[in-house]
């Protein structure tokens, strides 16, 4: 961190008022990981489904190769994802699986290895009734 100092010299009513600013500049070292898009696949825009649901998508690619988690979110009143019914995340909740090549296994705590890329992810859930809007976030761990 490096500071600087300003002084400002203001005069009232005869009376030399000295001020001091100091400003400070932050050095902060930051890796981006770049994850592709995740590809929603189930259930698509409009369907009717009766609970519970399989939310399905496509694992993204990440430039860096490391292991993604999941967020699946969803809203029951719109896309803007502020009226949640439902907030599960790979870390923390069980139940989440992707697809190996061979069968369904749960996704581990430390995330889905990224060779598994363009494959499946999935997650169940009991709703109530009505209009939902649902998405999936991955993050690289």
């Amino acid at each position: 961190m490096f500071d600087s100092a300003k002084f400002d010299q203001i005069t009232f009513d005869g009376k030399r008022i000295i001020t001091q600013t100091i400003e400070k500049l932050l050095q902060v070292k930051a890796k981006i990981v770049a994850i592709g898009k995740t590809i929603l696949s189930s259930p698509s825009k409009g369907a009717s489904q009766v609970s519970p649901i399989t939310f399905e998508w496509y694992i993204p690619s990440n430039k860096w190769g490391k292991n993604l988690n999941f967020q699946l979110q969803v809203d029951k009143t719109d896309n803007t994802f502020q009226d949640l019914e439902a907030d599960k995340k790979s870390w923390q909740d069980s139940g989440f699986e992707y697809w190996n090549g061979s069968e369904w296994v749960s996704v581990p705590v430390t995330g889905v290895n990224n060779s598994y890329h363009d494959n499946k992810a999935r997650f169940s859930l009991n709703l109530s009734s009505g209009t939902k809007y649902w998405r999936v976030r991955a993050f690289a761990g």
